[in-house]
């Protein structure tokens, strides 16, 4: 009987291949294939510790960490979830350690925000699909910096990182309804960023 040939190449559709299949053969050895799980994902990673640090220096280290640290673990990963949901949660630890170490840029933030002239308080109804320019996402994340940490995590998770509120739950080992709930408050300290920074009273918006 005729072998059919066998091929070599384990690099072959990394591209295409599901999380499953790249965690399984990096499992099996195959470090080309947690490479391609960290193309797939490194940009994520490091967007969501950019936009929790505003530090590009914390946030290359960090999506490094993220990943040597998925690596050291992925044996343990049950895929209860799904891998960038597992990712997530490892990067929003290590970002909420590094961030209590950076409290002080609070006031940094606070000083920058001031200085921006804002037109349109309601744009935080929906952050991320009105900020069309770049001035005013860079506003945007200003003012997102100054929130409790709490209310700044859910908004960047579920605004700017696009997951649903079961996700953010899962990442963040919350119920659905305190992610709704911080949600709802995160959108509210936005709205009363902006209309301090106007000098106008937020009542005047009820």
């Amino acid at each position: 009987m005729k072998r059919e040939p066998h091929n070599h190449d384990s690099s072959l559709n990394f591209e295409q291949a599901a999380d499953k299949e790249l965690i399984r053969r990096t499992l099996g050895g195959e470090k080309a294939a947690f490479d391609a799980l960290i193309t797939r994902y490194r940009d994520r990673i490091y967007s969501l510790a950019y936009h929790m640090l505003a530090n590009v220096e914390e946030a290359e280290d960090i999506a490094q960490e993220v990943f040597v640290r998925a690596y050291k673990n992925l044996v343990q990963f049950r895929q209860e979830s799904g891998f960038y949901t597992w990712l997530y949660r490892i990067a929003v630890n290590i970002v909420y350690t590094q961030a209590k170490k950076n409290s002080r840029r609070r006031t940094l933030y606070q000083a920058a925000f001031r200085e921006m002239d804002v037109r349109h308080a309601q744009v935080f109804d929906n952050p991320e699909r009105e900020a069309q320019s770049s001035e005013l996402r860079e506003m945007i994340l200003r003012a997102i910096h100054q929130l409790d940490p709490r209310f700044r995590q859910v908004i960047i998770l579920k605004e700017l990182e696009g997951l649903d509120v079961s996700e953010v739950a899962h990442i963040l080992g919350l119920p659905e309804g305190t992610v709704k709930s911080r949600l709802f408050r995160a959108r509210e300290d936005l709205k009363r960023l902006i209309q301090s920074s106007q000098g106008k009273h937020p009542e005047a918006y009820e």
